[in-house]
């Protein structure tokens, strides 16, 4: 791991061989000691010439876990939000048994040729194995499942019951369709309206397909409509009577439209401008295959996944040169290392500790930014570090178009004024643990909760959804 000595501490024999320990990479998982049967000999510990002395020369003992009884999650385990078996399903594509792997991903993960592609591997980051080599590339092993099991994966499974009333899902995102397919597979009717042409959310019109190809997102939509879920698209719920209609023709309803609507900059001359564009609106026009005209010099502001996205999109546009300016440094940008690498090889610039501070525009039209250089201050446990503006260091970027990327947040445009449902901070719907909101029968799920965050955490605040909504129907008699 980060900062973790490189050099190796003594080797230590055991009683019968010689395993070789380096004490400073050993995990504190414990997973091998719980399921050691030698664990029961306790003097074992106590041999300071021993293997287990060593190990237990500063920690206490482990408890042994029962036979029979199931093992403490791997760290990698542990750290997925859906909580994904990645041991189990690695463990059967070592063996060639590419059918029973996807059959473990599809237990846990509604869109796993999705995650594939694009998954922010939080696994990878906690795998053991970094503290030897490298993090198992675990994304790229789920990825390969999808793609060579195809025609060995388990067939949807079949819906156990249907009820008269269904559950109604508005929003076909990651959260929507992570709710529907857990829902469904519990037995439960589940109908999806999604205001736009074809369902997916940011998954068909956010992400690019050079990221994260069509087939990828539409193939897991099959498999959930398979499992008997409705999608109804081009269908925009609003307004007090389709509410009314839409309550009394539900058992219950989940909320998860996501987090739409860009923000701005906030900086000076930034209202009505041509060619100033935010992500969000210029990677659907791309996804739909509608030409915009960015001109030769493109800027993207901000350091995440859509300011990449949107950078290499410019560049597939026939712009000359696209420039990412970020206020922090690069290793603070929130994208992952590896996108933030192909963009930088596909011929995207990064100038960091750049931060914009006003839009030079002539006659309405952009033709650049003012910026000003940063410097870095200290890390705050659980925040990203702070920044410092250098007075007297103002410069100038020219530019025929900028795309603002520097977050979003829900646009509730959609819910009746009068609607009674708790607006949060961030334009986020108030919700309590079990993500229902103040309406009862009605709950939230993704970014409509959270604020922007990552596919696999809006999938699984959605599969948390689905579960709420099970013990409500449960607790309330109508299951």
């Amino acid at each position: 791991m980060k900062g973790r000595p490189k050099e190796l501490p003594p080797m230590v024999a055991g009683r019968t061989h010689r395993p070789i320990i380096d004490l400073l990479r050993c995990g504190p998982c414990s997973v091998c000691q719980r399921g050691c049967p030698a664990e029961i000999l306790r003097e074992y510990t106590r041999e300071e010439e021993s293997l287990r002395g060593e190990i237990y020369r500063n920690r206490e003992p482990v408890s042994i876990s029962p036979i029979g009884e199931s093992l403490p999650p791997a760290p990698c385990q542990q750290a997925c939000p859906l909580g994904q078996d990645v041991r189990g399903y690695i463990e059967k594509v070592a063996m060639g048994m590419d059918g029973e792997a996807m059959a473990i991903v599809r237990e846990a993960n509604p869109l796993p040729s999705v995650c594939g592609f694009i998954c922010s591997r939080p696994c990878e980051e906690a795998c053991l194995r970094e503290w030897i080599d490298d993090p198992l590339s675990i994304r790229a092993l789920k990825r390969f499942i999808v793609e060579h099991a195809s025609t060995k994966q388990p067939d949807p499974p079949s819906v156990p019951s249907r009820r008269e009333k269904l559950i109604s899902i508005i929003g076909s995102g990651p959260a929507g369709l992570a709710a529907a397919h857990d829902l469904a597979r519990m037995g439960y009717g589940v109908r999806i309206f999604e205001a736009h042409s074809k369902p997916g959310g940011i998954l068909a019109m956010g992400i690019p397909s050079f990221r994260l190809p069509q087939r990828a997102v539409e193939g897991d939509i099959g498999y959930i409509e398979a499992m008997g879920v409705e999608i109804k698209t081009n269908c925009r719920v609003g307004g007090r009577d389709s509410w009314k209609t839409l309550l009394d023709d539900s058992e219950a309803l989940i909320l998860a439209v996501g987090a739409q609507r860009s923000l701005n900059l906030g900086v000076e001359g930034e209202d009505g401008l041509e060619a100033y564009f935010d992500c969000l609106s210029l990677l659907r026009e791309f996804s739909l295959g509608r030409s915009v005209d960015l001109g030769k010099r493109v800027v993207v502001i901000g350091g995440g996944y859509a300011a990449l996205d949107a950078a290499r999109t410019a560049l597939r546009m026939e712009s000359e040169k696209v420039t990412i300016l970020y206020r922090r440094a690069l290793e603070d940008m929130p994208a992952g290392r590896g996108e933030v690498d192909e963009a930088l090889e596909e011929g995207v610039e990064v100038q960091v500790q750049s931060l914009p501070i006003a839009i030079l525009s002539h006659r309405g039209r952009v033709e650049g930014l003012r910026c000003v250089r940063t410097k870095m201050g200290r890390r705050e446990k659980g925040k990203r570090r702070s920044f410092m503006v250098i007075e007297g260091t103002e410069f100038e970027v020219e530019a025929d178009s900028i795309i603002a990327a520097v977050g979003q947040e829900p646009d509730l445009s959609w819910l009746p004024h009068d609607y009674p449902l708790g607006i949060s901070k961030g334009n986020t719907i108030t919700t309590d643990e079990e993500l229902a909101t103040t309406r009862e029968g009605v709950f939230a799920a993704g970014d409509l909760v959270t604020g922007p965050s990552s596919v696999v955490e809006a999938m699984a605040s959605g599969k948390k959804a689905a579960q709420s909504v099970h013990r409500f129907l449960t607790t309330r008699g109508s299951v």
